[in-house]
């Protein structure tokens, strides 16, 4: 490490939005190395999604490793799902100072059509 901060990717989407297709091509047209830090690594972590206390402070400590590993110099795309106003303040207070670029994913109806999950999105 040189010293200098890690560069962020920060891919926010819902499931199926085409987050992780996104940061798979990223990688490998990007010039320098970026890890791809995943929400659902950290999700398969978890001994059980029943307690959303734990999951809650999955999340906050999910956030807490991006700063630390792009304090490191490590380039890093983030594929999040920032459901909660209190997750994507987190991370904006504590990427303050860093180079970071928001990207919002937005899925089609289509796609959820493919997957049965038109019932809970509506027509």
């Amino acid at each position: 490490m040189d010293g200098k901060p890690g560069q962020i990717i920060f891919l926010n989407g819902t499931s199926s939005s085409g987050k992780t297709s996104l940061a798979k091509a990223l990688q490998k047209r990007l010039p320098e190395p970026f890890l791809h830090l995943t929400l659902d690594a950290f999700i398969e972590m978890l001994p059980r999604l029943d307690d959303p206390g734990l999951f809650m402070d999955m999340v906050s400590g999910m956030n807490r490793a991006i700063r630390v590993m792009a304090d490191e110099g490590n380039n890093l795309i983030v594929d999040h799902v920032l459901i909660e106003d209190i997750w994507m303040n987190q991370c904006l207070e504590l990427l303050e100072g860093f180079s970071v670029v928001f990207v919002g994913l937005d899925c089609p109806l289509g796609t959820f059509q493919t997957f049965g999950l038109v019932d809970i999105v509506g027509d």
